[in-house]
């Protein structure tokens, strides 16, 4: 019986250090430096359970969502807007998680330029395809109390061109 009450004293007490250090992850506190020994191995635990995470989904750290939309041109008077494709609510998830890329600057042109080759897959007739990338724009609670809503605002765009003799 002393055996079993060891056991689960142990448990406790290690749910006990992961809890305290998902408080730290919440509070945006290391605990130990990771130029210590024992700071790489908590830190390295922290980043594989979860526990550094700064909980950043909660206002008022949420981070805007971006969308990508696009235009393809087969001369330059014959235009048109692409309509997204119909997908399920996972792929439109992932859609979305792959836009946020655009927040990150080294990131941006790889993006764009990935999803302007899709759509030349998508469209043999087009000659040029315009990537822009939008963000949701969201007024604190204060704005939107004197009546200012959330926007689309397009931050970025990108012109690709077939290259000549490719269809």
């Amino acid at each position: 019986m002393i055996m079993g009450d060891r056991r689960h004293a142990v448990w406790i007490a290690a749910a006990g250090v992961h809890l305290a250090l998902v408080l730290c992850g919440a509070f945006r506190v290391t605990p130990v430096s990771r130029g210590h020994f024992i700071g790489n191995v908590i830190e390295t635990y922290r980043d594989y359970t979860g526990a550094n995470s700064g909980y950043g989904f909660f206002a008022p750290a949420v981070a805007s969502e971006w969308q990508a939309t696009f235009d393809a041109c087969s001369d330059p008077a014959h235009c048109i807007s692409i309509d997204g494709e119909r997908m399920s609510h996972e792929a439109r998830l992932l859609l979305v998680t792959i836009d946020s890329m655009f927040a990150e600057d080294d990131l941006r042109d790889l993006v764009a330029g990935s999803y302007a080759a899709r759509q030349f897959a998508r469209l043999p007739h087009a000659n040029v395809v315009l990537v822009k990338a939008a963000m949701y724009m969201i007024p604190s609670m204060e704005a939107y109390r004197r009546g200012k809503r959330p926007y689309w605002r397009t931050f970025y765009g990108w012109a690709f061109h077939r290259a000549a003799g490719r269809r």
